[in-house]
């Protein structure tokens, strides 16, 4: 979870009118020889030499430090070097076959530069709750909570902002950032109210984390919420999503007939008084489920 990354080189294939670039190799590695604490390998196994002309294609490494002990130790920042090469064919207008320029043997692209592999700060993990009484599915058009539990991998107590977005065609989330002050223990919990806004398996809303600038703030005078204050958003934090790529089941609006409506008049005083209370058993087993999730 906080010692690998992804390395990522994207290419687009250009051409001019005669001459055609053709990928060939690509290599990425650290360039102290004696620091073997990273790990590389590159994931394309062939490179795209059969990729259309005019297209845009990635090269993907995977790195880990796998020396890496503990959780709250950062990576290294180590130079490293991405190399490419590629050759140049000239394309024959009388057949369309790629012919090799006698003349030249090849080229090759060289970048070296410094970084560090990201590391996790804190671990989330997101739950989706209805809030109609007695039921925890989600339905179109209507409120539902989403609960964010949220892990400092390192128990740094601190006040961060939470920020919720996705599509909009798919969600409406009224407030999309909020502070959170993150307790001793390392834990803490915020709720998002969002809307789903048509029926199907919806992607969760993205989450992200960001420090908090208290330099063009104070956390104890601003409210919750952040839209009107954006100067103390500061750096992205890196974090683990749990329910990253995962779905939720979203039904479509509840239709109730004739004898629901008596029914529904008959006992709508009792639901009324039931409402508060039937939210409130909804959280807690949500918070228990969560929590017995990251004790795992």
């Amino acid at each position: 979870m906080d010692n690998k990354a992804l390395f990522e080189m994207e290419i687009h294939r250009k051409h001019g009118k005669k001459l055609i670039i053709q990928p060939h190799d690509a290599s990425f590695h650290v360039v102290d020889k004696e620091n073997d604490s990273i790990s590389i390998e590159r994931l394309n196994k062939e490179i795209g030499e059969n990729e259309a002309i005019g297209s845009v294609f990635s090269i993907v490494w995977l790195l880990e430090n796998t020396t890496r002990g503990t959780s709250n130790l950062t990576n290294p920042l180590l130079r490293y070097r991405l190399k490419f090469k590629y050759k140049v064919f000239e394309k024959d207008d009388v057949d369309g076959c790629l012919k090799e320029i006698s003349f030249d043997r090849g080229y090759q692209l060289v970048s070296e530069f410094n970084f560090a592999i990201p590391t996790v700060e804190y671990e989330i993990c997101a739950q989706l709750l209805s809030e109609l009484p007695q039921t925890v599915v989600c339905r179109s058009l209507n409120n539902c909570e989403m609960v964010l539990s949220i892990r400092s991998i390192i128990n740094k107590v601190e006040t961060i902002i939470v920020g919720v977005d996705g599509d909009k065609s798919l969600w409406h989330i009224p407030t999309q950032l909020k502070q959170l002050t993150i307790k001793e223990s390392g834990l803490g919990q915020i709720t998002f109210t969002v809307v789903p806004q048509c029926v199907g398996f919806l992607p969760y809303p993205n989450i992200t984390l960001y420090i908090f600038d208290k330099e063009h703030g104070n956390p104890e005078k601003i409210k919750e919420a952040i839209e009107p204050h954006s100067s103390v958003i500061g750096k992205q934090i890196c974090i683990f999503s749990r329910t990253k790529g995962k779905q939720i089941h979203v039904l479509g609006q509840q239709i109730s007939g004739a004898n629901d409506n008596v029914s529904h008049n008959s006992s709508r005083h009792l639901k009324d008084e039931n409402h508060s209370s039937s939210r409130s058993s909804l959280r807690d087993s949500a918070k228990q489920k969560l929590q017995k999730f990251f004790d795992k």
